[in-house]
């Protein structure tokens, strides 16, 4: 569990982070932009306070899945072949997982991931055959 304190440029409040939810903000670096969802609470006699259900970063919003396990592939636009990306759909099939694909355009840094259905496991064997379809180069692993 924990307790934060939100800032803006108006003031303060408190934020109150059951354990379920705790795990996923362990991993947020606290100097971050966080986006908080939750239910205000007020009681008598005590300030306001936020009941989180869910927090993220502002950079995960605009990155999607940066602040998760990931293995992002950079791609240029000679690599967004049907042939490459058939064989990436097959190679994502063979070692199905829970960690998520995100591609992303070498010219213009857009991401996007790939649907759920692809996650992978990662291992030495996927590593190879991404990088026998893409170069080594263009594979980053985020655990």
């Amino acid at each position: 569990m924990a307790f934060l304190t939100l800032e803006d440029t108006v003031g303060t409040m408190e934020v109150i982070v059951f354990p379920n939810l705790y795990d996923k903000f362990a991993r947020i670096n606290e100097e971050r932009v966080l986006i908080v969802k939750g239910r205000v609470s007020i009681k008598e006699e005590t300030n306001a306070v936020i009941l989180a259900d869910d927090l993220t970063t502002l950079e995960n919003i605009l990155n999607p899945g940066c602040d998760e396990p990931h293995v992002l592939l950079r791609l240029e636009e000679s690599q967004r072949t049907p042939e490459i990306r058939n064989g990436l759909l097959n190679t994502f099939l063979k070692y199905m997982g829970s960690t998520k694909i995100i591609v992303e355009n070498a010219e213009d840094g857009q991401r996007k991931s790939f649907p759920s259905k692809y996650n992978v496991t990662i291992c030495d064997g996927l590593i190879r055959e991404i990088a026998n379809l893409i170069g080594e180069n263009n594979i980053i692993v985020n655990k």
